[in-house]
Order: structure tokens, then sequence, then C-alpha cells
């Protein structure tokens, strides 16, 4: 039996329905834990540390049984920063989940294949 996925990507074309939706991804996955101690933000700024990402990735949590790292704004990513996430989420830790909120442009496509869940909140037509 295997477990929940260990990285999630919430994209969509309105940022307030990802917003709603990657607000719920966490509820869920934080569960009745404090997310102050479970949950790491990084925030979507031009010059992301993303090797503070992976070291948050593939470093078990400290004090809690969870860790759950928030990469806003995932469309900023380029793709050797791509390249260094989805090296991490190749091996992930059961205890880490890695959620990827899309904005800023357009999420590479191997960060797309390499998530576990897509949570789509696009509007269909019809």
């Amino acid at each position: 039996m295997t477990g929940p996925p260990a990285s999630y990507l919430v994209r969509g074309d309105d940022p307030a329905l990802v917003a709603q939706a990657a607000h719920r991804l966490l509820a869920d996955l934080v569960g009745d834990r404090d997310p102050a101690l479970v949950v790491e933000e990084h925030p979507a700024v031009e010059d992301l540390d993303v090797g503070a990402v992976v070291d948050a990735c593939t470093t078990p949590p400290f004090l809690v049984d969870r860790r759950v790292v928030v990469v806003r704004e995932a469309g900023r990513l380029g793709a050797a920063d791509a390249g260094r996430l989805v090296a991490a989420m190749e091996q992930p830790l059961p205890s880490v989940a890695l959620v990827l909120v899309s904005g800023g442009g357009t999420v590479p496509q191997a960060l797309v294949k390499a998530v576990g869940q897509v949570v789509d909140t696009s509007v269909g037509t019809g």
C-alpha cells in the first residue's frame, strides 16, 4: 500500500481559485498539526533560493512528524532550478510533502511531469 503523493502542483488560470485550492490542500496535509511548525513557505521572489527548498525536501522534519514545503509562484523557476527540484523529488522522504503553486509564468514541464498529483483549478468550457 502506498501513502499520499510526496509532491503536488496546484495550477489554474484564476489566481483566486489557485489560492483557494492551495489553502485546502495545505489544510489537508497539515491536519491537526500546528501549521507554524509544519509548513515551510518559500515565497515568490526573483532570487528564490532553490537550494533551501531542496534542503527542506531532503531533510527530515524536526520536532514534528511532517514537513510541508510550499513554493509559491512556481512559474518563476528556471530549467536549472526545476532540474534540481526534480532530482530531489526522485527519492522523497515519507515525512515531507512538496507543494508547488503555479503563477509567475509557466511551470517548467519537467516539474509538471515529476509531481505526484496535479490539482487543476481551471474552469472547463461547456
